[in-house]
């Protein structure tokens, strides 16, 4: 499931501009994606020219933040399926 279809099952309108604010990761972002590349296989690399925070490469980059997301489970060790 993904945060559009938890916002749309709970009623909001999925046609408004929505902000979701979550915690702060202190690591750099270009340190998250060197991981991210590191982890997952096959995967076209994108240029961070001017991408400093993880909304910015979550906008150039949704897998990336799927990939991310997965590594905030509790039950499952970060970053790895």
């Amino acid at each position: 499931m993904t945060i559009q279809e938890l916002l749309i099952n709970r009623g909001l309108d999925g046609t408004k501009s929505i902000k979701l604010v979550r915690h702060a990761d202190k690591r750099k972002v270009s340190v998250l994606y060197d991981e991210y590349l590191t982890d997952v296989k096959n995967v076209k690399k994108i240029p961070l020219n001017g991408i400093v925070n993880m909304y910015e490469l979550y906008k150039k980059d949704k897998n990336w933040f799927l990939w991310y997301q997965r590594g905030q489970r509790r039950d499952k060790p970060p970053f790895h399926d």
